[in-house]
């Protein structure tokens, strides 16, 4: 199985982003494994924006990582069809993985859209 990479967006205080730009994501591949490489960033809690471009309504899962909170096991979120989206905030105490700094999203079979990511401040 291939992998995708996700980048993230670091959003600051009392700052702005372009929208646009960092709303327009990596896109889905369902066969693939999608991961956000957090190495190097100092992250607690991030949001994922997930857009479904596919007929039906599809599952995102967000891997359990390897931190304190990972025991609450890995996190199913449903996005309508067509036009859904479904903005996620995670912790990266239950997300991230030790070994390697990513966080390991995966889809449900013929799912089509994109993924943004961005670091809450």
């Amino acid at each position: 199985m291939a992998i995708d990479v996700l980048s993230a967006t670091l959003l600051s205080r009392n700052a702005g982003v372009d929208a646009k730009t960092a709303t327009v994501g990596t896109v889905i591949n369902a066969a693939n494994t999608m991961e956000l490489d957090l190495t190097g960033i100092k992250a607690d809690k991030l949001m994922l924006l997930v857009k479904n471009t596919e007929g039906t309504t599809n599952v995102v899962t967000v891997a359990a990582g390897e931190f304190s909170q990972a025991s609450l096991g890995a996190l199913a979120v449903t996005v309508a069809a067509t036009s859904g989206e479904q903005a996620i905030v995670i912790d990266s105490a239950r997300f991230k993985r030790a070994s390697d700094g990513k966080i390991s999203l995966s889809f449900e079979a013929g799912m089509t859209g994109s993924v943004s990511a961005f670091v809450l401040p």
